[in-house]
């Protein structure tokens, strides 16, 4: 028979192993959750950067529209025409730099919590080693 406190022991590590099993699998369950909204993400980017881009062809195909109409009309667009595709472009601009500001700022959130979630497996790792 073991000693007694041989068996303590034994029954300590195998409380502690077991508890380590269920942080373990609530980690797995995170991180697999994490991965799926980092996907979502990278797919609502995706089509948002597909619809920028359709836009802007779109803007670039109805500008030159609109420019030839204009020659046929005269040779130079009229002001009232300038001025309005200003401003539709200036627009443009500023969505697209409110995009680019969205898509830094999530690139940054998905970077960090990436980051965070290595620190957390390493320190589990080096808990698991240290047990």
């Amino acid at each position: 028979a073991l000693p007694i406190w041989s068996q303590n022991m034994t029954n300590e590590y195998i409380r502690t192993l077991a508890d380590m099993k269920v942080i373990l699998k609530e980690l797995c369950t995170e991180l697999r959750d994490e991965r799926k909204a980092m996907n979502e993400l990278q797919q609502q980017f995706a089509k948002a950067k597909a619809a920028w881009e359709i836009g802007k062809t779109e803007l670039k195909c109805h500008t030159a529209q609109q420019l030839d109409s204009g020659k046929q009309i005269s040779e130079r667009p009229s002001p009232d025409l300038k001025s309005a595709l200003k401003r539709e472009r200036e627009e443009h601009q500023h969505l697209l730099a409110e995009s680019y500001s969205a898509v830094m700022d999530l690139t940054k959130q998905l970077q960090i919590s990436q980051k965070n979630w290595e620190q957390e497996k390493v320190e589990l790792q080096d808990q698991i080693g240290r047990a």
